[in-house]
């Protein structure tokens, strides 16, 4: 990886440390590997953090991540949907876990992708939630991710038809009990909103599709506050979901579209899945 700038006038004067953090938003922790096991020079000239660059003059920092930058990514069975240097986005199916677990060590999203390369989690999914997931290919891009806006739009298949066709849900969340996997609405909960819609209504399954904004990001989020409207999603046992759709292979539910501005090129990236309607009627019509 490398970063290279020529200090402007207004950039006169600070140390390079300063300028690289300012223009490229190195985290302390890069900029430490950078100067302990990289290239940092000036017209050529190698020099440290804390020097004062001049106006005029041109930066260059380097590292290879000491292999563990991830490169090209394919797969047979998981869908790339954009990739480049920085990132790669994928469709990911339902029934896999994001990140290796007990049981599931050989069998997670991020072993089938990374071929021995570090992939680094931005967006995550429960393991029987499908749709786009998107990875980092080193720390960098990860970090910078973290400080960039990202729109999700989830799908979902829900039972009955909300009072409201679209609303705003504000509502606390908390494990029901110390230890166990089930969350609840409570008032001494977490703060959690997500915005609702119903896209549409399916008279022949009295079932209903929706889409769905998060503002907060909670473990289960969309399940627990579905299930507050008094409509879970299809397929989702856990959250109230009973008789008929035990059969049904997980909830129905599904990350459908995502939007950012890339940190790197400042262009506006947006991936979705077209025919997440299709996927999340499966079987049931």
């Amino acid at each position: 990886m490398k970063f290279c700038f020529t200090v402007t006038k207004e950039c006169s004067g600070q140390t390079v440390e300063q300028i690289l953090k300012d223009q490229f938003q190195i985290s302390s922790h890069l900029l430490k590997n950078i100067r302990l096991y990289g290239s940092l020079t000036c017209d050529g000239i190698k020099i440290k953090t804390n020097d004062i660059a001049s106006n005029g003059c041109t930066l260059l920092a380097e590292w290879d991540f000491n292999g563990t930058e991830a490169g090209d990514i394919t797969s047979k069975s998981i869908p790339v949907l954009f990739q480049d240097e920085c990132f790669v986005i994928v469709d990911k199916p339902k029934n896999l876990c994001v990140h290796p677990s007990r049981g599931h060590s050989q069998d997670s999203l991020i072993t089938v992708l990374s071929g021995g390369n570090h992939l680094n989690v931005v967006t995550r999914l429960d393991r029987d939630t499908s749709g786009i997931v998107i990875l980092a290919k080193n720390g960098h891009w990860h970090n910078r991710m973290s400080q960039t806006e990202i729109i999700k739009l989830y799908y979902g298949l829900v039972h009955g038809h909300p009072l409201k066709k679209e609303g705003i849900i504000h509502a606390p969340i908390e494990r029901e009990e110390e230890g166990s996997i089930k969350r609840i609405v409570r008032p001494d909960g977490k703060s959690a909103t997500t915005a609702y819609q119903v896209l549409e209504y399916i008279e022949e399954s009295h079932c209903s599709l929706m889409e769905y904004r998060l503002f907060t990001g909670r473990c289960h989020q969309i399940r627990v506050h579905s299930s507050y409207l008094g409509c879970p999603l299809v397929g989702d046992t856990l959250y109230g979901d009973e008789g008929e759709s035990l059969k049904i292979d997980g909830q129905r539910l599904l990350c459908g579209q995502v939007q950012f501005i890339h940190p790197k090129s400042g262009e506006l990236i947006k991936i979705r899945i077209p025919d997440y309607k299709e996927r999340l009627l499966q079987g049931i019509l």
